[in-house]
């Protein structure tokens, strides 16, 4: 998804740079900045799961309920 965004946003930028080159710099460095703060968020919010866990910290899954067979 994040690639899509970027592709997007790439190609409107194009008319941008050939006008405004230092406006398409701004809008590049921004972007980057954006996408560097998310990826630190969201890698800072993923919950690990310990290996003498009971459940899952996310879904409540228990761990120790066994799994229907798959079909």
């Amino acid at each position: 998804m994040f690639n899509l965004t970027v592709s997007a946003f790439a190609a409107s930028l194009f008319g941008l740079l050939q006008k405004w080159p230092l406006m398409a710099f701004i809008a590049w460095w921004a972007l980057s900045l954006v996408a560097l703060i998310t990826f630190a968020v969201v890698g800072a919010s993923v919950s690990k799961i310990s290996p003498d866990a009971d459940q899952c910290a996310g879904c409540g899954v228990d761990f120790g309920d066994p799994m229907p067979p798959a079909k």
